[in-house]
């Protein structure tokens, strides 16, 4: 089992100078107004993916066999197709035209951005939050914070399809049964029983104070609905990624360091790593602009009080100017 999100270090070195260090800032070059409105990330199979809130509107691939370099719209074909010469530039490119191609990327990123609908980051919900705690608590974070992030749409790398479904089945089934059947006993206060089922993807990893992993779901207060059974993800993400922690620890500090080395987080945040393994798992639920008047609050201590697995700590997202406010905390 893995955390695979490190790249090579030729494709690293080729990162730390001209014309790829340019990829590094391209948040910074596609700002405008808003200098929350892109989040760059490290992926594996050497990737870094530019995420607009909860789209993802660019990946970029290395390939170490060839040294080449391509770009790939991993984003809607209206997105695709906003940004003048964005199909001349989605192909495959050699080293001597990388200074060009660099060049071409804020052009495609920032049409694409403008003809944006409401679903992923102008709404200000869901997606708006991702990039703004991603960025705030990630490469403009400073010691002191609770939380240093290290990591969004944080999933374990499995050896196949057949791992992953002996590892996570069981922990998936397990809180899927539990919220089953209060539904079913219910349906009027609980919602009506449906497919969906827990996930394995954990929207933030981070680093606590104490060296510890924090796993972070976050919900916008306007997803009422989704907000009683927070607990029960968290749960999910606790025991899973607790279990794989000798595994993974390492994974999880080749990345950190790598963040550092490439300016994408502090100098200092190496310093929040443990010595030896992780040791512990803390699940955090984030509700971004809590909807007070909702009797999801209710319903996410009843869920917590009939699954003690489901209690955790409950960190409000209120504006920009108090990012973090620990209001409520199941221990």
């Amino acid at each position: 089992m893995r955390y695979a999100r490190s790249l090579s270090p030729r494709f690293v070195d080729h990162l730390s100078r001209e014309p790829l260090s340019q990829l590094l800032q391209l948040p910074e070059l596609c700002a405008q107004d808003d200098d929350y409105t892109l989040d760059l990330q490290l992926r594996a199979e050497d990737r870094l993916v530019v995420y607009h809130g909860s789209m993802s509107l660019l990946r970029i691939e290395y390939d170490n066999s060839t040294n080449c370099l391509s770009y790939s719209a991993n984003a809607s074909e209206d997105y695709f197709n906003s940004a003048t010469g964005s199909q001349e530039l989605m192909q495959s490119w050699l080293e001597s035209s990388w200074s060009r191609t660099v060049k071409m990327i804020p052009e495609y990123l920032l049409a694409a951005i403008s003809f944006e609908k409401d679903g992923y980051y102008r709404n200000r919900a869901r997606g708006y939050w991702l990039n703004r705690l991603s960025l705030t608590f990630g490469s403009r974070w400073c010691p002191g914070m609770d939380w240093l992030i290290i990591d969004r749409d944080a999933v374990l790398s499995y050896p196949n399809g057949l791992e992953r479904k002996i590892l996570f089945g069981p922990i998936q089934r397990k809180y899927d049964v539990i919220r089953d059947k209060l539904k079913e006993q219910d349906s009027q206060k609980w919602g009506e029983p449906s497919p969906s089922t827990f996930r394995d993807m954990c929207d933030f990893f981070a680093l606590g104070p104490g060296g510890e992993l924090l796993c972070i779901e976050l919900k916008h207060g306007s997803d009422t609905s989704r907000i009683c059974w927070g607990g029960l993800q968290a749960a999910v993400h606790r025991e899973l990624f607790g279990r794989t922690l000798d595994q993974i620890t390492d994974d999880i500090k080749s990345l950190v360091r790598q963040k550092v080395q490439l300016g994408l987080l502090p100098s200092q945040a190496a310093e929040r790593l443990p010595e030896e393994r992780f040791r512990t798992v803390q699940p955090i639920l984030v509700i971004a602009e809590p909807n007070y008047r909702s009797n999801c609050w209710e319903l996410l201590q009843e869920v917590a009080t009939l699954c003690h697995e489901a209690q955790c700590s409950v960190v409000e997202v209120r504006n920009d100017h108090e990012l973090v406010s620990i209001s409520r905390s199941w221990q």
